[in-house]
């Protein structure tokens, strides 16, 4: 019995910030199933600092708590308000606690505006979530935390609003993302890949230090980024997982960046068991635009036509005439002979 109860899988604790943001996901939950209210009605506040979180009314929190979350939704009255407003976030910055008091409203804020369609017309002024959106984003490294495990932890609409929130927010969201990409769900890792596929490119190379700046912004650095998402679509588990690697490294790689890595694996990638996972990578081969990808494209064409793999075919295909400047050969003898008195002119044309 003890032998049978040692072999029971172990479910890692929450941290402290997952548990928030599981708190948060019911709260954004309850926002968008309630039926009437009004913006202002509640703010998410601490009743203690040991009971946990919870809806509370206005008039129950804290003086500070309450005067800006007052500050931020009369904002938009005038501007004396908005002025009011811009006073009251410069001070909440200052304190770590007003400042994550104020990111857990606004995302509940950002839900329930989606949630029941408040979104301003063209050439009219911002909305109830535009300006969530708008305050979220500019909080920026702020924000970021509570975003990344928002978008790990959630599903559906509430994953998607915090992705397009980090998209915005840009090069501070690598390092967070990335380290989605180690999680133990397979969405988030999923969700991590696909992000790091809209984000900026990280620093060229890793900085050299011991402390833990130095050791984030190694993290950051384009190199890391890449060998994380080569890591995820030669060793993941899931076929998911695998092709939203290779859809990233190509977008990432395609983005002016140095392509040599991400053109090694993303060729392994083209022997994959998976259909789909080969396809994405033979797409992100050829987003990567360097030619030099053409021979392992045409070694990866002649496998599937001998193995009867003709699931990826159109994509190797449309990979080989993008990269070749519009050739669309039938036979693997003409593209081998081009390739062979062309090929170093076509690579030279493309600035490599």
């Amino acid at each position: 019995m003890d032998q049978a109860r040692d072999r029971r899988p172990t479910v890692p604790p929450m941290t402290s910030l997952q548990a928030g943001v599981a708190t948060l996901i019911c709260l954004c939950l309850a926002a968008a199933c309630a039926s009437s209210g009004g913006a202002g009605q509640g703010a998410r506040g601490q009743k203690t600092a040991d009971s946990g979180a919870g809806v509370v009314s206005l008039t129950d929190l804290p003086e500070t708590h309450r005067d800006l979350w007052n500050a931020y939704l009369a904002a938009g009255n005038s501007s004396q308000d908005r002025a009011a407003w811009e006073r009251a976030r410069s001070e909440a910055l200052e304190d770590p606690r007003l400042c994550a008091f104020l990111v857990d409203n606004l995302l509940r804020q950002l839900v329930r505006a989606w949630d029941r369609s408040q979104l301003a017309a063209t050439g009219h002024l911002p909305g109830p979530f535009e300006r969530a959106r708008r305050e979220l984003a500019r909080l920026g490294p702020l924000a970021v935390p509570t975003l990344v495990e928002l978008m790990a932890m959630a599903d559906g609409s509430v994953a998607l609003l915090a992705a397009d929130v980090l998209a915005e927010i840009g090069a501070p969201a690598l390092g967070p993302t990335a380290a989605l990409l180690e999680r133990e769900a397979a969405a988030a890792r999923r969700r991590g890949a696909e992000l790091l596929g809209r984000l900026p490119r990280g620093e060229a190379a890793p900085r050299r230090g011991t402390g833990a700046a130095e050791a984030s912004a190694e993290s950051c650095s384009e190199v890391a980024l890449v060998a994380a998402l080569g890591r995820r679509l030669l060793q993941d588990t899931e076929w998911v997982v695998r092709a939203q690697a290779a859809r990233a490294l190509g977008l990432r790689g395609g983005n002016g960046g140095q392509t040599g890595a991400a053109r090694s694996v993303l060729g392994r990638g083209l022997r994959d068991e998976e259909t789909n996972v080969r396809r994405e990578s033979a797409r992100a081969l050829a987003a990567l635009r360097d030619p030099r990808s053409i021979p392992i494209l045409i070694d990866a064409l002649e496998r599937s036509v001998i193995d009867g793999q003709v699931g990826e075919l159109p994509s190797l295909r449309a990979a080989l005439k993008s990269l070749s400047g519009g050739r669309d050969y039938t036979s693997m003898a003409q593209w081998r002979q081009w390739w062979s008195t062309s090929g170093a002119e076509c690579v030279r044309n493309a600035g490599y």
